[in-house]
């Protein structure tokens, strides 16, 4: 863990704070999520919305998609059989807001017709501004045309990436589309053909990751990234509607992982954090996490936060007053709440402590072999893709409506 100058008082200042914690963390809200809510205008619930939507809030959680049920929507029919305006989508949109109680930010509507804006027509999606050129959280999406482009692969693919691509947008603001050809999610498609490489590309490109970081945190950038390679890997596998369906049997949320580890350990443990966020984990790492001198309050807010906690046993580790706070309070966690589970990463050779003993230690010992090294990876994988007993109830509460 992190050097300090004075480390014995630091680390009973983490200790101090231990009772303090644990009385608030069933009251505090583990990260923020912002509600981005759909309507179906003018037809019935679709099956590939419904997919797209459990697809998104297994595989991220910066955003929580809902489908509302709305009889105002299912009845509007708008001023022309063959499409619809942009304009009358979010004047209903509007009224929508009035009518629905409660706090309803982002609502987007999904119609079968034909989308035409002020100044293009035969749309794919678009987002409402006010008179300053601001976002209002309202956004309109068309299916119109979209088996016919996207061929083999499902429309719940097509689901995923115009609400996704639309929650960035309310949350980071206009200016997102570029006109450059970056093959990023927001290119502007001059051609509705364009759609579906950026689709297989799924990818984010340098400068909107970087003006995207300016609103979430690292660890819902991961989830948001790993969002779209899972929508490119549907999209360019040998059979979409198969590997679609495996998904969906799956979905499960990404795990968060604390890693507890021993400054000397440091470099393996790096290693291991970047392994395991390539395949899909948020990792909290003091290297990462910590940004500043209020250390204790990040551990705090790691520990909290996350559903595994890892420990790195090794000499170092053992002897480490550091990482024996955070083990009791792991401890304390995991048996309090159910929402934490514990997991032993054996490093070195070194005495695991009493408590942990009854936990199948993953043995990293001979990680400088790279098959080895692989072989243990994966059964943490296996391991963290459980999630804790209460982590379900502390995740997924009643969606508002």
């Amino acid at each position: 863990m992190p050097p300090h100058p004075d480390g014995g008082k630091a680390a009973k200042a983490l200790w101090r704070t231990t009772s303090e914690f644990l009385r608030s963390c069933a009251n505090q809200v583990l990260m923020a999520t912002l509600p981005v809510e759909i309507i179906n205008v003018a037809h019935g619930t679709r099956k590939p919305l419904d997919e797209a939507v459990l697809l998104l809030n297994a595989h991220q959680d910066a955003y929580r998609f809902t489908i509302l049920d709305s009889p105002e929507a299912i009845a509007f029919q708008g001023g022309s059989a063959e499409c619809f305006q942009t304009a009358e989508l979010f004047q209903f949109l509007k009224d929508q807001r009035k009518v629905l109680r409660g706090y309803h930010p982002h609502l987007v509507a999904f119609v079968e017709r034909r989308l035409d804006g002020s100044k293009w027509g035969n749309l794919l999606a678009s987002a409402d501004e006010d008179g300053n050129g601001d976002l209002t959280g309202l956004g309109a999406v068309t299916w119109f045309q979209i088996p016919q482009i996207l061929g083999a692969v499902p429309e719940a693919v097509y689901g995923i990436y115009q609400l996704l691509s639309l929650a960035i947008r309310f949350t980071v603001g206009a200016g997102m589309i570029h006109q450059e050809r970056r093959m990023c999610v927001f290119d502007f498609k001059r051609q509705k053909t364009d759609l579906l490489p950026i689709i297989q590309q799924g990818e984010l490109c340098p400068p909107c990751t970087e003006r995207l970081k300016q609103y979430v945190d690292q660890d819902q950038l991961v989830a948001i990234r790993s969002t779209l390679r899972m929508m490119s890997q549907i999209a360019l596998a040998a059979d979409p509607r198969g590997e679609l369906d495996r998904l969906l049997l799956r979905a499960n949320r990404l795990p968060r992982i604390f890693l507890s580890h021993a400054r000397e350990d440091k470099p393996f443990v790096e290693q291991l954090a970047t392994d395991l966020e390539q395949h899909g984990c948020r990792v909290w790492f003091d290297k990462w996490a910590i940004k500043g001198s209020d250390f204790v309050a990040k551990i705090e807010e790691g520990l909290r936060e996350s559903d595994h906690f890892a420990i790195i046993i090794s000499p170092s580790s053992v002897a480490s007053s550091w990482v024996a706070q955070e083990r009791n309070i792991a401890i304390v966690l995991s048996t309090e709440s159910g929402a934490l589970q514990l997991l032993v990463i054996m490093l070195q050779d070194a005495e695991i402590p009493t408590f942990l003993k009854i936990y199948d230690p993953i043995d990293f010992r001979n990680y400088a072999n790279a098959a080895q090294y692989q072989a243990a990876l994966e059964k943490l994988l296996q391991a963290v893709s459980r999630p804790a007993a209460g982590a379900e109830r502390r995740d997924n509460p009643e969606p508002r409506r």
